[in-house]
Formats: structure tokens, sequence, C-alpha cells
């Protein structure tokens, strides 16, 4: 029976003491467990964390899911299936990635998460989606952030940019350089390459060539920089 097997699975749990045992031992007490538990949840987190060091981002995906499962509060959920939708992404599951993502984005009222999940949600559509939602999802998190974290609108915007002239939408141009006009000016090395790149890719949906072009290369060169 399924109360059986968790016992079975909370008994392995005690006996995995030793520290090589220490993932069995936290899939071990997630299976045992039914209601939520952020002792369990982190000991999940600490699982993640290690395969995503060794480049098992399926796994990790896996433990964050379960996480996320067992974490009643909203907004930690939200982050956790988010985590999840990362590391299955960075797995090429994307169809998983992406509903991961959608699970989050409906979870969430912290306006820099959403950002954060639909920036992630514009590359997937870009993979195997549409061009031009991409550039919405991208258009929409970067205005709904400019005034709370400008650098990450910025990011958002260039690839927002890049979106739109992989999908040939010479139209989006105007509405691109309403939103990045208000943004502060570019005081980094990183803010200066966003810019840069963002001008490149809108001066070439606006038809210009040269001019684009110079500032891809500037970008170029300050993409090495720290």
């Amino acid at each position: 029976s399924d109360a059986e097997r968790r016992g079975a699975h909370r008994a392995l749990s005690e006996v995995l003491i030793e520290e090589a045992d220490v993932d069995r031992r936290a899939w071990h007490l997630a299976l045992a467990t039914v209601w939520p538990d952020e002792s369990v949840v982190q000991l999940l987190e600490q699982t993640a964390v290690r395969a995503r060091r060794r480049g098992g981002f399926e796994a990790a995906c896996m433990a964050l899911e379960r996480a996320a499962e067992l974490t009643a509060e909203p907004e930690a959920r939200a982050g956790r299936l988010a985590a999840a939708g990362q590391s299955a992404w960075e797995a090429g599951q994307l169809v998983r990635a992406a509903g991961l993502l959608e699970e989050a984005r409906l979870l969430t009222a912290d306006p820099i998460v959403s950002a954060d999940v639909d920036q992630l949600r514009a590359w997937i559509e870009l993979s195997i989606g549409s061009g031009m939602m991409a550039r919405r999802l991208l258009i929409d998190a970067a205005k709904e952030i400019a005034d709370i974290d400008p650098d990450r609108a910025l990011e958002m915007l260039a690839a927002a940019a890049e979106a739109a002239w992989i999908a040939g939408d010479a139209q989006a141009g105007a509405e691109l350089g309403q939103v990045a006009a208000r943004l502060p000016p570019a005081d980094t090395p990183r803010a200066r390459f966003l810019t840069h790149l963002f001008n490149g890719f809108v001066g070439l949906l606006n038809g210009g060539v040269a001019r684009p072009v110079r500032a891809l290369r500037d970008a170029m060169d300050l993409a090495g920089e720290p």
C-alpha cells in the first residue's frame, strides 16, 4: 500500500547516514513525505545544487520539482518551480520546462520572479515556438521591472530586440525604443554591452546597416570585460 511504501522509504532514510548517501537519503525522505515539510525541501534543494555542479540538470529538475510539491507558501513554491524549469531548460527538456514555468507564473505576484520566468519562457518560444511571442513576453517583462531593476530590464530589451530581428518583426522597433527611453544611462561595462547589442538589433530592424553593425562590433569588444 502507499502507507507501507512510505514507511519503507522512511526506514531506508534512517539507515542511509553516510556522507556518500546524502542524496539517496533526501530522496527516500521526500518519497516518505506527504505534507509540506521545509526540512525535506532544504535537503532536496541541496541535492539539486550538487546535481547541477556535476551537470545533472535533469536530476536537479526532479529534486526541485519535488521540493515545490512539498512547499506550502505560494511564492516559495513559485521560486522552486521556476528553478526546476531552469534546470529542465538546461537539460534540453523544453516542453517540461515550459509547463513548470507556466505553473510558477500563475503562482507568483513578485514582479522580478515573473520577469525572470517570462524571460526563460521567451527563450523556449524562440527555440520551439514563436519569435513574435518571445518578443512580446520580453517587452512586457521589461516594462514591469523597468523602474525596479533597470539592469534586468535592459537585458530583456536586448533579448527582445534580438527576438524581433530573428522574427523579422520590423514593427517592434518603436515600442522597444519607448521602453528603453525609460532606463537610466549605461554606467557599467555590462550595461554598455547590452546597450550596444540593443542598438544594433533595433538599428537593423529599422533598416540601417552601418551604424547597427558598428554597435554590434562595439558590443563584441565589450563582451569579454567583467
